[in-house]
């Protein structure tokens, strides 16, 4: 049975001995947003948890040990909502979902982990480092309409980040081989004082339009999608 974070926090120390979360955001009733800063050994992520035997394996089998602890942090992540590794399925597209229909999103950079979840809207995160490499790709993803005109290098890669992490939240939502960043996606132009925006996916002669949220901590940038039934 699925329990609200508030209720596993209580009456357990679970969560002040291992696991700490770093944020957690509710974006509107049903959309919830889990973030954590990691921070642990592999061996302390190994404990609280149970994997499946094809998730261990495919643990086991990454070489990177900040991929292996960002996999763990996420069965973690899990945890505080109140699911298991058990729970947690992959459609043949490699899309994410829940054993219960929940709809489900996941994203991991360096040193953050986070879910979205959601009852009823289809729902996706992406979690970037603010990097100025972002730079030398930008025309390979975003149009000058989405970029704009930022002041200062600063903006103009948070400006980007943005937009990357957008189009990657959405391209996991559609989950549609062959869907491209800079021709099916386009961002409205974005402000960086605000926390919302829009964007459209324009593929197979069908156009969808998504509301967005944004998050910034610690020179990272997170940003979710939904598509859009009512307003944020």
């Amino acid at each position: 049975m699925h329990c609200n974070l508030s209720q596993l926090r209580k009456g357990t120390d679970y969560f002040e001995i291992l696991m700490p979360l770093y944020k957690s955001i509710r974006i509107e009733p049903d959309i919830e947003v889990l973030l954590w800063k990691v921070e642990e050994t592999e061996s302390t992520l190994m404990q609280g948890i149970q994997l499946t035997s094809n998730s261990l394996k495919r643990c086991q089998g990454m070489r990177s040990a900040v991929h292996r602890s960002g996999f763990l942090s996420i069965r973690h992540l899990l945890v505080a909502a109140g699911y298991s590794d058990q729970q947690l399925r992959y459609d043949p597209n490699g899309k994410p979902t829940l054993q219960d229909g929940k709809h489900i999103s996941i994203s991991h950079s360096f040193d953050f982990t986070g879910i979205i979840l959601s009852d009823a809207y289809e729902v996706g995160i992406d979690i970037e480092m603010q990097r100025p490499k972002i730079l030398r790709i930008a025309d390979r993803f975003a149009a000058p309409e989405e970029v704009g005109l930022p002041v200062n290098e600063m903006e103009r890669v948070q400006t980007l980040t943005r937009i990357w992490c957008t189009k990657e939240s959405l391209y996991k939502i559609m989950s549609v081989p062959g869907l491209s960043f800079l021709q099916h996606i386009r961002v409205s132009p974005l402000i960086l004082e605000t926390e919302h925006g829009s964007a459209q996916v324009m593929h197979h002669e069908k156009t969808e339009d998504f509301d967005l949220f944004f998050s910034e901590f610690e020179g990272y940038t997170m940003g979710c999608a939904r598509k859009r039934y009512i307003d944020f």
